[in-house]
């Protein structure tokens, strides 16, 4: 808990807890639906989960995209549970829909997926 709280500090400085606790509620949520869409079993989504908080437990919001970390992390999750290759051309356009249709509430409009 310790090493936690120091990890998490420059974020903190930046961010309250409740604010940070939201941030990564929508990006797990962001993960749930890209899974959902994708047609994965529950096991890949909560593995990919596991691995975008694991990575915010050690690093800053500022190092990586969430945006970016998301889809990386649901593709990595996809070849540890061994479910099988998604194609990059096929995430990318899962993200740009999800981003347009079901989250386009928490993006500007006009707002396309930035990463190709």
């Amino acid at each position: 808990k310790v090493d936690l709280s120091r990890e998490r500090a420059a974020d903190l400085a930046i961010l309250t807890e409740e604010e940070y606790t939201k941030i990564m509620i929508f990006y797990c949520s962001f993960i749930q639906v890209l899974g959902e869409q994708l047609k994965l079993r529950q096991q890949v989504i909560a593995s990919a989960t596991v691995f975008f908080k694991r990575f915010y437990s050690m690093n800053s919001l500022n190092s990586v995209d969430p945006l970016l970390l998301a889809p990386t992390c649901v593709f990595l999750s996809s070849k540890v549970e061994e479910f099988g290759v998604i194609s990059n051309t096929r995430l990318i356009n899962t993200c740009s829909t999800i981003i347009k249709n079901k989250f386009n509430y928490a993006f500007q409009n006009g707002y396309d997926f930035p990463y190709r």
